[in-house]
């Protein structure tokens, strides 16, 4: 398995809520200037905490399969 995407993250106390999807458990958020990216590909790992709003980008218009684990 492959593949290479972009991860943009902020602390989520910048950011104003504008909805929540409460059968998918997920919050959107208002858009930041306020935030970091980094790349993410084959063996890179990334952990965030509770804190870390974070949003992935794709920068590559080859198809690849990411692994992702989510654990709350």
């Amino acid at each position: 398995f492959g593949g290479i995407e972009r991860l943009f993250i902020t602390d989520i106390k910048r950011l104003k809520a504008i909805s929540y999807d409460s059968q998918k458990d997920i919050y959107l958020y208002e858009s930041s200037d306020s935030q970091s990216s980094f790349i993410l590909q084959n063996g890179s790992c990334a952990i965030l905490m509770p804190n870390d709003a974070h949003r992935a980008e794709k920068i590559s218009d080859t198809q690849n399969i990411v692994k992702k684990i989510v654990a709350k």
